[in-house]
């Protein structure tokens, strides 16, 4: 049987609404329903002691790593608060991405970023953890079921786009591409 990951994140802050809907006994039968193996929880500032084995589900959580990008890599599904940061590592890797914002901060302002990457395809969120369980968690469901080829993929970036700009608004010729 082939793994199916689950990553939760809350990055840098503390956001224990989220950690506290994920772990929910009622969510992680549906993880377990839906065939999911393993759940790895972020916690940041948190306080979080998981149990190791739920509902056949591995556990794991930790509040801090130099990088989350092994998690990430590693996951079937990631759901997360919706720091600019962690939405690009996600998109980056092309995952079924739930991002779920997180109303306490500095006047909602993740609804912004969260809300115009969603009307655009590219990731699904819920105005706040409350949310989280409406419908028996059929958001989770309909991400699950559908196929990882209909994700719409985030688009590569130019990294010379904007030193090639400064550099002709400067007047300077560019060296470092013929070399």
């Amino acid at each position: 049987m082939s793994e199916k990951r689950v990553f939760v994140t809350v990055g840098t802050t503390l956001f224990d609404p989220l950690i506290e809907v994920t772990t929910n006994p009622d969510f992680l039968q549906v993880l377990s329903d839906l065939k999911y193996t393993h759940l790895t929880i972020q916690f940041g500032k948190g306080k979080y002691d998981p149990p190791k084995d739920v509902f056949g589900l591995k556990i794991d959580a930790y509040d801090y790593r130099p990088s989350l990008m092994s998690d990430i890599q590693s996951a079937t599904l990631m759901i997360s608060h919706a720091g600019a940061g962690s939405i690009m590592e996600g998109l980056e890797q092309h995952k079924k991405l739930l991002v779920v914002i997180n109303p306490t901060l500095m006047n909602n302002h993740q609804s912004e970023l969260a809300g115009a990457l969603s009307s655009r395809g590219y990731l699904w969120h819920l105005d706040s953890p409350e949310r989280f369980s409406d419908d028996n968690y059929h958001i989770v469901k309909k991400i699950d079921a559908l196929p990882k080829e209909n994700i719409k993929m985030w688009p590569k970036g130019d990294e010379w786009a904007f030193p090639t700009f400064l550099d002709a608004f400067m007047g300077c010729k560019d060296t470092s591409k013929s070399q």
